[in-house]
């Protein structure tokens, strides 16, 4: 990876961290679909807590989205929430 790192930063003129990408990461894989459980235990913290608090949140549109997508699945015919798919 350093050797990425090195090429990358050669090309750019820009210099970074590798941990610099964690939000962004955190954020693009919860958008994904992907549970905060999963994510922290990815990120190696302790708890849920501190993925949310540092590095990625649920944003309420898609938790909507997702819970009348999960609702329309058990029940055919009302939407549970006036959200739209994602």
């Amino acid at each position: 990876m350093e050797g990425v790192k090195r090429h990358l930063i050669a090309k750019s003129g820009l210099s970074f961290k590798w941990k610099d990408f964690r939000s962004s990461g955190g954020q693009l894989t919860l958008n994904s679909y992907v549970s905060i459980e999963q994510i922290y235990l990815s990120m190696r913290h302790a708890s849920t807590l501190t993925t949310e608090r540092h590095y990625c949140r649920a944003r309420a549109d898609l938790a909507f989205a997702r819970v009348n997508d999960a609702y329309n699945c058990i029940f055919e015919r009302d939407p549970a929430i006036g959200a739209k798919r994602v």
